[in-house]
């Protein structure tokens, strides 16, 4: 009788054992996941600038030519890193939509591990045009 109910408790442990695994992996994943990059850690940063002539007409606002330049960026920041730096970032400049007039020419791009900026260029209508963006640390 005895050997029975020690073969007994042990199909019962072998089982439970088999049930139990799945659980424990799944405590081991949702404690991976909260252990890993915290998504707070990421600020994300927006500037946008334009250099453009204007009118209002008929109640209006019109624009007759100009530029734009917009830069976006993300920044990992502690407690994630000590060192807090630029992780990511995405520029776009050109004419400014709806303008009556392309004056856009070039742009320039800059970065580095505090910031990233854009500038835009153009000309016309008689004048040179202008617009910066830039978003930073600081």
């Amino acid at each position: 009788m005895r050997r029975k109910e020690i073969g007994v408790l042990s199909l019962v442990l072998v089982v439970l054992g088999i049930l139990a695994a799945p659980a424990l992996a799944a405590k081991s994943t949702t404690s991976d996941s909260i252990q890993g990059v915290n998504p707070s850690c990421y600020i994300h940063k927006v500037d946008y600038g334009q250099d453009a002539k204007q009118v209002t007409k008929d109640g209006y606002v019109v624009t007759l030519a100009g530029i734009y330049a917009e830069v976006r960026g993300e920044f990992i920041m502690p407690p994630c890193t000590t060192d807090p730096h630029l992780t990511w970032y995405a520029t776009d400049a050109g004419d400014i939509p709806g303008a009556l007039f392309s004056v856009y020419d070039f742009q320039v791009v800059g970065h580095d591990w505090q910031g990233a900026w854009v500038d835009a260029y153009g000309s016309g209508l008689g004048r040179a045009w202008h617009a910066h963006a830039e978003v930073s640390l600081g």
